[in-house]
């Protein structure tokens, strides 16, 4: 999964707001998804996450029990969540 520096200030304006979205970010900063250690939340550049099955499972649970409506519907980050929800066995 790929997030351009809009899709993490979204996680970020929903962290600010409901626990869930401090929860996903948790999950993508975590040393087991990172690209490389050196992959900077704030970077201006695209950050590419590899998430093992477990993380996966992970983030479903957050995205399912979270209200997540707040993320515009039509966006990158809301699609490459359902895509990747829809992905998991």
């Amino acid at each position: 999964m790929t997030l351009t520096k809009d899709d993490r200030q979204a996680i970020d304006w929903i962290g600010d707001r409901y626990s869930h979205g401090s929860d996903l970010k948790k999950i993508l900063e975590s040393e087991e998804v990172k690209t490389s250690p050196d992959a900077d939340w704030e970077s201006d550049l695209d950050i590419t996450y590899h998430l093992p099955e477990y993380k996966a499972w992970e983030l479903k649970e957050i995205v399912e029990e979270g209200n997540l409506d707040c993320i515009n519907l039509g966006s990158n980050l809301a699609q490459q969540l359902t895509q990747l929800i829809l992905s998991i066995v």
